[in-house]
């Protein structure tokens, strides 16, 4: 489940984040000066915050050759699926340069935040772990948490061994022993991945197996 469900988890809470990151970012009042939208200044004349909606809208965008400017009645902010729109209504939109100069009417228009159209994308489970941009942090976290899952199979010649010679003799001391074992497994699979990386999950598996098998066969192979 860990392998299946991270990648997703990750996913969601990126997209979440720079959404709510996008949204704080736009809060869009009426001023003489200008907001950033993407690539486009913005100015507002009235503005109503809780519903998102605005009046007497100006956009302008220069560009290498030429310049855009687009007036609009009416504009509201939308999120489209992470997506920052802005929707004009009623408006005129016009482009010049030192040659042409272009005139349009437009009824509904939406322009898109292209400064956060970089969402994070899902690129499945192997998308996820083979991305190297965040390699080391996510190799730890593999490693680490394929061995914690390993530890309970791992470890059934300790439990057998604690649970049959311990169980009323030395019936105080087994919760030590466990509590010992879960630190000497988890520091071993924390220590050796820095020098055998992916190695460390067989390397501590069957070294663990061994060593547990060792301590069930001194235990209660002599006994029994």
């Amino acid at each position: 489940n860990f392998l299946v469900i991270t990648p997703y988890l990750k996913h969601i809470n990126k997209n979440f984040t720079q959404t709510k990151k996008s949204e704080a970012k736009f809060n869009l009042t009426a001023s003489e000066f200008g907001h950033h939208f993407g690539d486009w200044m913005l100015f507002i004349n009235k503005s109503n915050n809780d519903n998102r909606k605005y009046g007497g809208v100006v956009l302008f965008n220069k560009e290498k050759k030429e310049e855009i400017l687009i007036v609009a009645k009416d504009a509201e902010l939308l999120n489209n699926h992470g997506l920052l729109q802005l929707k004009l209504d009623n408006g005129e939109g016009y482009t010049y340069d030192d040659k042409t100069f272009k005139h349009m009417k437009f009824k509904t228009l939406k322009i898109n935040d292209t400064m956060e159209q970089n969402a994070h994308e899902y690129k499945g489970i192997l998308g996820f772990w083979e991305n190297y941009k965040e390699e080391s942090a996510k190799q730890k976290l593999l490693i680490t948490n394929i061995l914690l899952s390993l530890f309970p199979l791992l470890s059934v010649f300790l439990i057998i061994a604690l649970g049959v010679v311990h169980a009323r003799h030395q019936k105080r001391w087994i919760y030590l022993w466990l509590f010992l074992s879960i630190i000497a497994y988890y520091a071993s699979a924390i220590l050796l991945q820095k020098w055998l990386f992916f190695w460390t999950i067989p390397v501590v598996a069957l070294l663990w197996l061994s060593i547990t098998y060792t301590f069930y066969r001194r235990l209660v192979g002599n006994r029994f």
